[in-house]
C-alpha cells in the first residue's frame, strides 16, 4: 500500500528560512576556526512543535523544536543535518533532515535553545 504525503500548498509558505553552511579554516595552531555562510534563502512554513527545559549543572536550557517545510528543490534539497537554519533572528540546530528525492515537499526537524 503506497502512503500519501502530505504536501503543503504554496500558500502555506510564508516565511524566508536562510540554509546556512558551515567553513572550518585552519588556525595555524592545530585547531580551525569556524564561520558560518548563508547559502541560499527558501518560503517555508515554520510551525513549533514542542518545547523543553532541563537542566544541565547548574544551568538550565529551554529548547524549542520547529518543523520546517518547503519545496524539495535547490538549497533546500541538499542540505544536511550538518548545516542550520537562520529565521526570525533565531538559529536553529538540524537535528532530522530525511532523504526524500522523490518527494514535491522536504520536512526538516530544528532546535533552537539557550542555557540560562
Amino acid at each position: 500500500m503506497r502512503r500519501k504525503m502530505r504536501n503543503a500548498g504554496s500558500g502555506a509558505f510564508d516565511q524566508r528560512v536562510t540554509v546556512q553552511r558551515v567553513t572550518r579554516t585552519p588556525d595555524g595552531y592545530g585547531g580551525a576556526t569556524e564561520t558560518w555562510a548563508d547559502i541560499g534563502t527558501v518560503w517555508a512554513e515554520c510551525l513549533q512543535i514542542s518545547g523543553d527545559e532541563s537542566a544541565v549543572g547548574d544551568a538550565k536550557r529551554a529548547v524549542s523544536r520547529y518543523r520546517f517545510t518547503s519545496r524539495n528543490a535547490g538549497v533546500w534539497a541538499g542540505l544536511t543535518a550538518s548545516d542550520r537554519l537562520s529565521w526570525g533572528g533565531m538559529v536553529f540546530d538540524i537535528r532530522h533532515a530525511p532523504d526524500v528525492a522523490r518527494a514535491l515537499d522536504r520536512v526538516i526537524e530544528a532546535e533552537t535553545g539557550a542555557v540560562q
